[in-house]
């Protein structure tokens, strides 16, 4: 219910779209800075789709076979997946929907390179799945 209450919807009269991914990731991005330190550039909630077969532009085969459906940034902890009934689930608010976000899979990362830019060598952001649009958000009451 905190949950609920912090993403800023009506628990009862909610809108609802739920999208499942192969693996929800939650990416801290780091710089090497002029003093010499790493810091923390953005941390990120990434969710892969298993996409094999996918060529990079360069029609070279990518090193992975899982490709990004959509990113967005963590702002607060309430942003985490967190488990539920077996699965990784988070709730991504999307102008006036709520997505429901499950995976099968939950990775957390720090690298110096942010990977939903890289990914786009392979999957450009156009061509993107994505996770749902308002046409396939349904009205639900609890």
């Amino acid at each position: 219910m905190l949950a609920i209450t912090l993403l800023g919807f009506h628990p009862f009269d909610e809108v609802v779209s739920t999208t499942h991914c192969a693996i929800l990731e939650v990416n801290t991005v780091f710089r090497w800075d002029d003093e010499q330190r790493y810091t923390v550039v953005l941390t990120q909630l990434i969710a892969w789709s298993y996409m094999p077969g996918t060529l990079c532009l360069d029609e070279t085969p990518p090193a992975s076979p899982y490709r990004v459906l959509a990113w967005r940034m963590v702002k607060h902890p309430g942003h985490v997946p967190s488990r539920h009934n077996g699965r990784w689930r988070c709730l991504w608010t999307e102008g006036a929907g709520v997505l429901n976000v499950t995976a099968t899979k939950f990775l957390e990362s720090w690298t110096l390179e942010d990977l939903e830019v890289a990914d786009r060598r392979v999957l450009p952001m156009a061509d993107r799945r994505g996770l749902g649009t308002m046409g396939s958000i349904a009205r639900h009451s609890r």
